[in-house]
């Protein structure tokens, strides 16, 4: 929003983002949250995140599970065990709401991969061709059917401190990825001087 202001540019939050509802692909777009504040203040992500999930979705839509993510990803990051990871959750399982089982069931992926990036990624994609193979069509808002794989590479990827050659060679656009992540660490460094 600061960026379409400095354009010049009012932003309604009030009619621009009214009755969305927030799909498991919005938790990817959340992520970068993570890394510029991983060294930040709990206080601080809660803020961006307030900021980020309102303009998306609206004043009413719940953060819990957009906070439950960002923290889970700020705390592998920050090279903290699996274990203490898992036990830091204070977010409810609800099964009425989609975000919410999409994240337990990453939850379970990482609590189940045995320490092996290979094994959760083996029952992710299972997982996915069951999903698929069920029901082909439930999937209209989020065309990208792999969010849960995509979801458990990137926190598993931090926890490990590594994904997979075989993986890492087919991930599209690698060399830009390879530099986003070199600026990423850089402004994070920044960042933390304007604490």
């Amino acid at each position: 929003t600061q960026a379409a202001q400095a354009l010049g540019i009012e932003v309604d939050i009030e009619k621009k983002t009214y009755g969305l509802s927030p799909k498991p692909a919005a938790l990817l777009r959340l992520s970068p949250i993570s890394y510029f504040y991983s060294k930040h203040s709990y206080s601080k992500r809660l803020e961006i995140i307030k900021d980020c999930v309102k303009r998306m979705f609206g004043k009413s839509t719940s953060i819990d599970v957009f906070v439950a993510y960002i923290e889970l990803l700020v705390n592998a990051l920050n090279g903290f065990s699996k274990e203490d990871i898992i036990q830091s959750i204070k977010l409810k399982q609800n099964s009425n709401d989609s975000l919410n089982k999409i994240f337990f069931l990453l939850i379970n992926f990482i609590s189940n991969d045995n320490n092996n990036i290979e094994q959760g990624l083996q029952r992710a994609l299972k997982m996915i061709y069951i999903q698929q193979k069920e029901c082909k069509y439930l999937n209209p808002y989020d065309s990208d059917e792999t969010i849960l794989l995509t979801l458990y590479l990137q926190i598993s990827g931090a926890l490990y401190n590594s994904i997979p050659d075989q993986w890492f060679k087919k991930i599209y656009a690698r060399k830009t990825i390879e530099s986003l992540t070199k600026w990423i660490i850089y402004e994070r460094n920044q960042n933390l001087h304007s604490i």
